[in-house]
């Protein structure tokens, strides 16, 4: 069995369920908490569970980082960042207010737990948060692009798996 607690957003999963049944008894005895059934939304993360396997995206939490950017055009990219970009401290102006910027990186370094396609390019732009210019987000806003394109993207576990 295992128990997943963050604050005040509980998991609990297993594979003997009378002994599930029990811990949630005997939770409930000393802490006011509810049962909201099987699982399909935990720390952002959307749970989807098929006959197959499970499906785990991160899609309304795209969407949120999304509405967030300011991004108004409706472009899509291709690919998360371009191939052997060299990205330099030193390239561009400074931005005026970096703020923006460093939600931004910080929001995509959770968003690598279902999308692994981006892991470098927010490697890359992370590099960057201390002082960002122009160009780091002009990079920022194509990574961006390439997720409205692949926002429905997602990570499979088949039932089979030893996972």
């Amino acid at each position: 069995m295992l128990l997943l607690l963050y604050v005040d957003d509980m998991l609990i999963t297993g594979d003997d369920l009378h002994h599930i049944a029990l811990v949630k008894k005997r939770l409930s005895e000393e802490f006011m908490m509810s049962d909201v059934g099987p699982l399909r939304y935990f720390l952002g993360i959307e749970v989807t569970s098929t006959f197959d396997g499970y499906y785990l995206s991160q899609q309304k939490y795209i969407q949120d980082i999304l509405d967030r950017s300011g991004l108004t055009d409706h472009r899509i990219a291709e690919t998360p960042m371009e191939l052997n970009l060299q990205l330099r401290v030193t390239d561009g102006e400074p931005l005026e207010d970096p703020t923006r910027y460093r939600h931004l990186v910080g929001s995509l370094v959770y968003l690598g737990i279902t999308r692994p396609d981006i892991s470098y390019a927010v490697h890359i732009l992370s590099q960057f948060v201390c002082s960002p210019t122009q160009l780091h987000y002009s990079h920022l806003l194509r990574l961006l692009r390439y997720l409205r394109g692949t926002i429905s993207r997602c990570l499979f576990f088949p039932r089979s798996s030893s996972l």
